[in-house]
């Protein structure tokens, strides 16, 4: 499933031509991509034999997210101008 998060970043990088607009919209996308990800490995109890079960899925996803979105924001500020 993390390779489908990938492979949305690199599809809506090239759909959008690596312009600064199509950036934006597709790293939110693999932002929600990636809180999707981590919603369905928490609902199909993934690793839940591990000591670590929630915590991890849930901070590396966070994690993982936040700097899907700070590279989005980033993106929408160069746009801005």
């Amino acid at each position: 499933m993390y390779g489908g998060v990938l492979a949305i970043a690199v599809i809506g990088a090239a759909s959008g031509r690596f312009q600064s607009a199509g950036m934006t919209r597709a790293l939110s996308a693999t932002a929600l991509a990636q809180v999707l990800v981590g919603i369905i490995a928490l609902a199909a109890e993934f690793g839940s034999t591990a000591p670590s079960f929630p915590e991890a899925i849930v901070l590396s996803t966070g994690f993982f997210v936040a700097l899907w979105l700070l590279s989005a924001y980033l993106f929408l500020k160069a746009e801005r101008g």
